[in-house]
C-alpha cells in the first residue's frame, strides 16, 4: 500500500443549533421523545413475547421426545422381528420373542408430529402385527 500525502488530516467542527438554548442546556427534541415512548411500549410487551417463545421451545421439545421414543419404539420392534426371523430360521417359534412382540405393540405410541416418520412407524407396525398373527395362529 502506497502513502502519497504525509500532511495531517484537519479536523472540522460543526456547531450544531438543534437542541442547544442560549443559555447552553440540552432540550430534546420532540422526535427524541417519541422515540423514548415507543422504546417503553416495547419493553412492557417484551415478557409477553418471551413467554410465547418460552411455550413454542417446549412444545417443540415435546415432539422432539415423542419423536425419540416411537424411534426407540420402533427399533425394538425390528428388534424383536430380526429375533423371530432368527428363530424360525432354526426351526423352532421363540416363545420369549412372540410375548416381546406382545408387549411391545400394546404400548401406545406418541404422535410425533412428522408425517414421515408416522408412515415408516406404521409400516413397522403393521408388519410386526401380521408377523404376530402368523405366529399365533402356528401355535
Amino acid at each position: 500500500m502506497r502513502i502519497n500525502a504525509t500532511e495531517r488530516t484537519r479536523i472540522t467542527s460543526r456547531s450544531n443549533a438543534k437542541g442547544k438554548t442560549a443559555g447552553g442546556t440540552f432540550v430534546p427534541q420532540s422526535s427524541t421523545t417519541s422515540q423514548s415512548a415507543a422504546a417503553a411500549a416495547t419493553v412492557r410487551t417484551s415478557p409477553v413475547v418471551s413467554i410465547d417463545t418460552l411455550i413454542a421451545l417446549q412444545e417443540n421439545e415435546d415432539f422432539r421426545q415423542a419423536r425419540k421414543k416411537a424411534t426407540v419404539r420402533a427399533d425394538e420392534l425390528l428388534d424383536v422381528l430380526s429375533d423371530l426371523r432368527l428363530g424360525l430360521l432354526e426351526g423352532a417359534i421363540p416363545l420369549r420373542s412372540l410375548h416381546r412382540l406382545s408387549a411391545t405393540l400394546e404400548r401406545t405410541r406418541a404422535n410425533t408430529g412428522d408425517s414421515r416418520l408416522e408412515s415408516i412407524l406404521n409400516e413397522i407396525e403393521v408388519r410386526a402385527e401380521v408377523e404376530k398373527a402368523k405366529l399365533d395362529s402356528a401355535l
